[in-house]
């Protein structure tokens, strides 16, 4: 997660009190969690965005086809460009996967507000060698989190190639998907 205030945290490794530990801790998973977030709204937007727009410019040209002749020469060209440009956001929305992207980045949201909460049971009446070893395991969850966002991205690219075509007894075509 490259966030230019991480130097601002409080370091997991310094502190010296359980109480110390839970504020960095915290501090970690809720960077984690901005990130998760802001990529998320990003995606969303994008998707929804892009979206609308696909179907706002089939309705326009629609509508300038539908003109014909009696559509002025100068805007002619828009018969041409909307579809193109119309086509090229379908391209984006599917080579970038966005909707995809956006459920994946709230899902690992979600997940580090469930560590977040955990975090903030910590107790800060242990002592700090207890709450450091708590926190390790909570900071431990967070990097497994990262580690399943990328095997779950990846696997989305894979799945697609996990498609094969094959004969079966009968010399038929037949779909057959490989299993995990």
């Amino acid at each position: 997660m490259g966030n230019a205030s991480q130097k601002d945290w409080p370091v997991l490794e310094t502190a010296k009190t359980a109480e110390e530990v839970r504020i960095a801790i915290l501090s970690y998973l809720r960077s984690h969690r901005s990130w998760y977030a802001r990529w998320s709204t990003f995606y969303s937007v994008a998707w929804n965005t892009s979206t609308l727009l696909i179907v706002i410019l089939g309705a326009v040209t629609s509508i300038l086809a539908a003109a014909g002749d009696s559509l002025p020469q100068n805007l002619h060209p828009l018969v041409i460009v909307l579809p193109a440009f119309s086509s090229l956001l379908a391209a984006l929305l599917v080579q970038f996967k966005l909707k995809e992207m956006c459920r994946l980045r709230e899902v690992g949201r979600l997940a580090c507000e469930g560590l977040i909460c955990r975090a903030l049971h910590i107790p800060t009446s242990e002592s700090p060698k207890d709450a450091l070893a708590t926190a390790i395991q909570l900071r431990e969850a967070a990097h497994e989190l990262e580690r399943q966002q990328l095997l779950d991205y990846m696997a989305e690219v894979s799945s697609r190639a996990s498609h094969l075509t094959t004969k079966d007894s009968k010399g038929q075509h037949a779909s057959i998907v490989k299993s995990e």
